[in-house]
């Protein structure tokens, strides 16, 4: 047992010595992207690992959210730390708003792939009884997706021609505007398919009576975001 506790602290303590250097400016962009694949690599870890190092899993979901927003967002304590408690303030945004634009899509990609593998579960696979853990993990990965408010700009509108790491819903075309697919809340946008199909999903537990408090708790997440893409849209 603290063989298992000793590897936790270990991956821990590995995501924020990560989270500190990813916020260094002199890094190169192609070193800067492999060291994120590292909390990248943690939230694609199949379901039942993900609930064995839920700590671990949280933490590299809590990583990719603050590496994917201005460091405007960040408290003053947890940015003094990232600075090294130190001047240099100007730097570390430098270094901040470069790692944002490489962390938002493989933010995005990660949470697409959770949300599908999520959506298209079913009894006999792999989660098994550890659904409502699950549930209770990607319920707090939503409520970080639902307080990130990414710089304005960082990533690109889907329309412009550029390359989006998830399509945006059609939706977005029709009364949001440029504005709300590069906005602050573009990964919303871009994610809003994914939320979509996990509407009343998995199927098999909605179809075995009252559903696991955390289950629910997720299912009100995804209408949470989905009513602010709304929101972003002028559709209510």
């Amino acid at each position: 047992m603290g063989g298992d506790d000793d590897d936790l602290e270990l991956a821990s303590s590995t995501l924020a010595a990560a989270r500190l250097v990813l916020l260094s400016t002199s890094m190169q962009p192609a070193l800067r992207r492999r060291l994120l694949q590292l909390p990248c690599a943690v939230l694609a870890l199949p379901p039942r690992a993900a609930v064995e190092r839920d700590e671990c899993w949280r933490n590299a979901a809590s990583t990719l959210c603050m590496l994917s927003s201005s460091k405007a967002g960040i408290s003053s304590a947890e940015s003094d730390a990232l600075d090294g408690g130190g001047g240099g303030g100007g730097g570390g945004g430098g270094g901040g708003g470069a790692c944002a634009s490489l962390a938002a899509p493989m933010l995005i990609d990660a949470t697409a792939a959770v949300l599908s593998r999520w959506s298209c579960s079913d009894g006999a696979d792999e989660i098994g009884d550890a659904s409502g853990q699950r549930a209770s993990q990607i319920a707090h990965l939503l409520s970080l997706l639902g307080s990130l408010s990414l710089p304005d700009g960082l990533l690109p509108d889907p329309g412009s021609g550029a390359a989006a790491p998830a399509a945006a819903p059609a939706a977005a075309a029709t009364k949001g505007g440029t504005s709300s697919r590069s906005g602050r809340r573009a990964h919303l946008l871009r994610l809003t398919p994914c939320l979509i199909e996990c509407i009343g999903q998995p199927a098999h537990l909605y179809a075995n009576g009252p559903l696991p408090p955390s289950v629910s708790e997720m299912a009100a997440a995804v209408r949470r975001l989905l009513h602010m893409v709304a929101g972003e849209l002028r559709l209510e």
